[in-house]
């Protein structure tokens, strides 16, 4: 795999529990990805479901949940480009 041309960093000012917050709560997932919530509670073992105008989008499973103080966001980050979120029955990828 030949290397990005650019590669762009985000940097954001918060603190863990901030951070765990805006990633877990639906309100503000639904502000601020166009509308769509996340729903879980968050445990291992637990569904997950990104839904978008009373539409479900995106399913899963919760396989970790490192709640603050430090929750590992460079796993989180590698489990979602891996495509560990399945699409929900019946929707074309």
């Amino acid at each position: 795999m030949s290397k990005p041309e650019f590669v762009y960093v985000t940097y954001i000012e918060t603190t863990p529990e901030k951070l765990w917050e805006a990633l877990t709560n639906s309100e503000f997932s639904k502000r601020y990805w166009f509308g769509t919530e996340v729903k879980s509670d968050w445990k291992v073992g637990s569904p997950f479901a990104l839904v978008t105008d009373g539409k479900t989008t995106d399913t899963g499973q919760i396989l970790e949940a490192d709640r603050p103080p430090a929750p590992d966001l460079e796993r989180l980050a590698s489990l979602v480009t891996r495509g560990n979120l399945d699409p929900a029955p019946g929707l074309a990828c």
